[in-house]
Order: C-alpha cells, then structure tokens, then sequence
C-alpha cells in the first residue's frame, strides 16, 4: 500500500520540532518514524524537549493513532524531557490524549506554535525548580 501522510523534522536549540501534515495510514507512519528516528540521531542532543506540531488537515484511524502513540511511548528516549503537542483542531487532540498511557512523560497540549514555545519554557523552569 502507498504511503500516507507528511511529517518533517528541524532542531531549534534543544527543541525537537515535528510538523505533522495530511491523511496517515499505517505505511506512512512507519515513513514518518523512520525519519524521526534518523533526524534525532543525528544531533545527538543530552537532553532536549519535543514539540509535535499538527497541522489543520491531519487525520488517521483511531487504530493508526494507538499504534503512533505506543511507538513514540516505546521510543523515547532518557534524553527528552517534554513533548508539546499543537493541535489545531480539538478531535485530533482528544483522539491523541486517549491514546497515552497516564504514567507516559511530561506532555502538554497547545492550539499554537507561540504557546508550544512558552510551554516548554515552563518545562525548562520545572526542570531547574525540582533540581534543586
């Protein structure tokens, strides 16, 4: 089956930015996965934080969610500390939420890219705070 769905990967300083684009399937996440993998190897980063951007036109089944989500709970690494996640649109939120395990890392959910930004500030500041 041909692959669906877009996603593109870019470093920000310590910020992992993931823009999700289009219909999923199963075959384009795995693509998608892939070069997820790759983009996060490459900089090789001590400790980071994830924001995970999607756009107005994402959609999946609720099944190619499930799995999404296991991956991504299965592939994080020690090395982050805080996913962000945009959403544009208030049921691709709800289907992502109900996926996550509730003990899964520190994550937030944002309708901006600007309130992405501030929100892995405050991850920052949490971070410092309980370090002490």
């Amino acid at each position: 089956m041909e692959a669906h769905g877009t996603a593109t990967y870019r470093w920000q300083g310590d910020i992992f930015i993931t823009h999700l684009h289009g219909a999923f399937n199963h075959e384009g996440l795995l693509r998608a996965e892939k070069k997820r993998n790759k983009a996060i190897a490459q900089q090789a980063m001590s400790i980071w934080y994830r924001i995970i951007w999607f756009d107005d036109d994402v959609f999946t089944s609720a099944e190619v969610a499930k799995y999404a989500t296991g991956k991504l709970q299965e592939s994080i690494p020690v090395a982050c500390l805080g996913t962000v996640y945009v959403f544009s649109e208030s049921f691709q939120k709800n289907i992502q939420s109900r996926a996550f395990s509730p003990t899964m890392m520190k994550r937030r959910y944002v309708t901006t890219m600007e309130q992405a930004f501030v929100a892995i500030d405050e991850m920052r500041q949490l971070k410092i705070d309980n370090s002490l």
